[in-house]
């Protein structure tokens, strides 16, 4: 009852939020953490592939032009804001259609949420 309390009073982006800062590897459960090395890899993967592709290199090229405090990766290109980090590597995650699909929603989170948490 108390754990609800807080969700409803800091809302529930902010619990997710809290729960994804504090969370280490240790805390999850050996298959959990095992599908989430699969995931992040494949992620990985996927994105690399992407990044080769022509309307990814423009976003690519796009954002290391812009410049700005370099302060997060475009996945093997250099460092730039994590704003245009996320956007290149979220347009290279779903450049091929090889990103993964969640069945139940049918949408690419990771495309997405992966990027920018990373």
């Amino acid at each position: 009852m108390k754990e609800q309390s807080r969700i409803e009073d800091e809302g529930l982006t902010s619990a997710v939020a809290q729960l994804a800062a504090t969370l280490r590897p240790e805390d999850l459960s050996a298959p959990l953490l095992e599908r989430t090395k699969d995931l992040v890899l494949d992620h990985l993967g996927v994105t690399l592939y992407g990044s080769t592709l022509p309307w990814s290199r423009q976003v690519r090229d796009l954002v290391l032009a812009e410049g700005g405090k370099g302060t997060s990766t475009v996945y093997g290109f250099g460092l730039v804001p994590a704003r245009a980090a996320a956007l290149a590597n979220g347009a290279a995650a779903h450049a091929s259609g090889l990103d993964d699909t969640h069945h139940e929603t049918l949408g690419h989170s990771r495309c997405g949420v992966g990027p920018a948490a990373l």
